[in-house]
């Protein structure tokens, strides 16, 4: 894959790497809804060791999504965004 890429490509990139697919060979379930209108945003002040190597995060936001399952129960998952870095930072 090449770029440029669209926050679609993003999307889709982040939903086909969900490790709680049922095994890492199935798709992304087709269904998934995301709730944004109950996305959480809170300043942090912090650090998420990614690779053995810590990252200052400083802003986060929690994104709900859910998608029924192959039971065909509803199921809420979450998605956290933390933000590297930030205002004077790397």
């Amino acid at each position: 894959m090449a770029g440029p890429f669209t926050a679609l490509d993003l999307a889709n990139y982040i939903l086909r790497a969900n490790p709680y697919k049922l095994s890492p060979g199935d798709p992304a379930p087709a269904n998934v809804e995301l709730m944004l209108d109950e996305v959480e945003k809170d300043g942090y002040e912090g650090e998420w060791v990614f690779k053995k190597t810590p990252h200052r995060v400083v802003r986060t936001i929690r994104v709900p999504y859910c998608y029924t399952d192959q039971d065909g129960q509803t199921v809420t998952d979450y998605l956290l965004i933390g933000y590297e870095g930030g205002p004077g930072g790397n």
